[in-house]
């Protein structure tokens, strides 16, 4: 039998937080075993290096099917982007060269 493949943490990140959701959604954090679940009401589980979820709350295969679905999205709208060549932000970018001038009130001031 082969060995199941360890994904890059970028992948493991986007598919545990794209799981947690889902899992919340599902209503998971109420069925859950684990105390900070239940009494944030938000999923803490986390992946193994395979990606294989280690959810307490009994996630089901619809939640699962959820969260695959998220990053399928994600993709296709990131690959979508790169065939049209338009520039997607990344998270926190100010855009093309920063503000201009003086901003008040800010670490640029």
């Amino acid at each position: 039998m082969k060995k199941p493949a360890i994904l890059p943490p970028i992948v493991l990140d986007a598919l545990n937080e794209a799981m947690r959701i889902a899992a919340r959604r599902d209503g998971a954090p109420r069925r859950c075993q684990k105390k900070a679940c239940r009494r944030s009401g938000r999923c803490h589980a986390e992946l193994d290096e395979h990606g294989c979820p280690a959810c307490a709350g009994g996630m089901s295969a619809r939640a699962e099917a959820s969260a695959v679905d998220m990053l399928v999205f994600l993709y296709a709208w990131r690959r979508k982007a790169e065939l049209a060549a338009t520039p997607i932000p990344s998270p926190g970018s100010r855009g093309e060269g920063g503000p201009k001038g003086r901003v008040r009130g800010s670490a640029y001031a």
